[in-house]
């Protein structure tokens, strides 16, 4: 799972997905729209939970902290906290897992973007986010990443400009998109879906992803599977 958000459980009853056998956790950061805290607290003995399996939380080492000093005794809990260090390739299970510094927020509050490496598939899921700081761009050519799958943050519609240190607006996620494609960090048969997406300069679905595909990505929506 990425981000222990206040929908977390809404969502899941939604849909019907049981979230109990989940193991990992990745944390992109602590905005009370990506983090809540009830996630954590209500794993502890005093709600009735008993028997859990250990989960593993991962996340930049100002996000893991941030975290362990609201839980205190962490066995309590059934937490493994593993901190992630920017640019550097971690193994957690099946997965292999690189964060990468998100032109997000302030800069000591370590919001990450994810690539997700498993098996011969790597999903890159890049939200929060303005405009890709372009050390990434040069560690994706450098580990020769073929992305199969990016999920990139397009919060602003059209009329809109990024904001820096907040997230990508309609225009600057186009380029990305092509640069994404032109540069061959996309596999042939790759795709990319904007999400995050705000209500400013926004379209109707339909609208909106009509708009999209003729630019070579998707918009998202609320119950969205893809399988890799």
């Amino acid at each position: 799972m990425i981000d222990l958000g206040p929908d977390t459980m809404s969502a899941a009853q939604a849909y019907n997905i049981s979230i109990s056998g989940i193991k990992i956790c990745l944390q992109t950061h602590l905005h009370e729209d990506h983090f809540d805290s009830e996630m954590i607290i209500s794993r502890h003995r005093d709600y009735g939970c008993e028997g859990l399996h250990p989960l593993i939380l991962a996340g930049s080492e100002p996000t893991i902290k941030r975290v362990a000093s609201l839980v205190g005794q962490r066995s309590d809990y059934a937490l493994d906290f593993r901190v992630i260090e920017p640019f550097v390739d971690c193994d957690l299970g099946f997965y292999q897992i690189t964060g990468y510094p998100a032109n997000h927020g302030s800069v000591d509050e370590g919001c990450f973007i994810y690539m997700i490496k498993a098996g011969e598939r790597c999903l890159l899921y890049a939200t929060d986010t303005s405009v890709l700081a372009e050390e990434l761009w040069q560690d994706f050519v450098k580990k020769n990443v073929k992305f199969d799958l990016i999920i990139l943050d397009c919060t602003y519609g059209l009329g809109f400009e990024s904001r820096e240190r907040d997230h990508l607006a309609i225009k600057d996620f186009i380029e990305h998109v092509k640069r994404f494609r032109g540069s061959g960090l996309l596999q042939e048969s790759g795709e990319i879906y904007a999400t995050h997406i705000s209500h400013e300069g926004c379209l109707l679905h339909s609208e909106y992803d009509n708009f999209a595909l003729a630019r070579g990505y998707h918009i998202a929506y609320d119950g969205l599977k893809i399988e890799m």
